[in-house]
């Protein structure tokens, strides 16, 4: 369940406001004004290795936009977003928390937040998370949709239906398409399920609905495939060497970044 997010959808819109192309979202419109091409290139980067699940070339992309500006509320977000995939909670929620001291409002850290919580299948407490943000916005596609997932989770039919009733059709983005795959998943309609996504990736592209689609595999209704990262370094992987033979040296694996105390 990751991470607008977006991330992290969540690591995503933490992004959005400093991408080299594409349209900015409220929570960070303007972000960009004052960084140089070269950070928001670094962060670009960053995005793409996240989004592909490749994480050392996401950290290592962060290591050069913090060089050039320091722990931006963007690049402690896709910090916390990479922590979160690898399951280690306590170190994405400092990063969370380290976002949110310097701006309170931060849609992507106080996402996360809730993601953090539903990874846990604490799903009333990550559900209280997103309804707060909901106050600041009301008609935003993605908490509905992780709202109504957290209902589908804990068997409360009579709620998700409720929610997935009042959700915007034309809607901004691939949630009610994927909200109403994840009501069929959670009644042991596969094939229908697989029909609504179909048609929110034939409206929004595959890519755009990455994040939604992440819950699903998040929460056990599809298999994650291998990423693009992983089957690379697979195949390039040397045949065992012959019995007797010296084993190749290799380089100790790069510490990662250490998250804010």
């Amino acid at each position: 369940m990751s991470r607008l997010p977006l991330p992290v959808m969540c690591l995503l819109l933490a992004a959005a406001g400093i991408l080299l192309s594409g349209t900015p979202v409220r929570a960070v419109e303007g972000a960009a004004k004052g960084y140089t091409l070269e950070f928001r290139r670094a962060m670009n980067d960053a995005i793409e290795a996240f989004t592909d699940r490749d994480f050392t070339k996401a950290e290592a992309a962060l290591a050069t936009a913090d060089k050039i500006v320091p722990a931006t509320v963007f690049s402690l977000n896709i910090h916390a977003a990479i922590e979160i995939e690898r399951g280690r909670y306590p170190q994405g929620e400092r990063y969370c928390r380290a976002v949110l001291q310097k701006d309170p409002k931060f849609f992507p850290a106080r996402f996360n937040l809730g993601e953090i919580q539903a990874l846990q299948k604490h799903y009333a407490a990550a559900r209280a998370i997103f309804q707060e943000i909901q106050k600041d916005d009301p008609g935003n596609d993605l908490l509905q949709y992780r709202i109504i997932v957290t209902y589908l989770m804990e068997n409360n039919d009579a709620a998700a239906q409720e929610l997935l009733g009042q959700m915007k059709f034309p809607c901004d983005s691939g949630a009610y398409y994927y909200a109403n795959a994840a009501w069929a998943f959670a009644h042991g309609d596969k094939a229908g399920a697989e029909v609504w996504i179909r048609d929110g990736d034939w409206v929004f592209s595959h890519r755009a609905n990455t994040e939604l689609l992440n819950v699903f595999y998040d929460v056990g209704w599809m298999q994650r495939p291998v990423p693009m990262a992983m089957r690379a370094a697979e195949a390039s992987t040397p045949a065992p060497a012959p019995a007797g033979a010296n084993p190749p040296v290799k380089a100790a694996p790069a510490t990662p970044a250490a998250a804010p105390q």
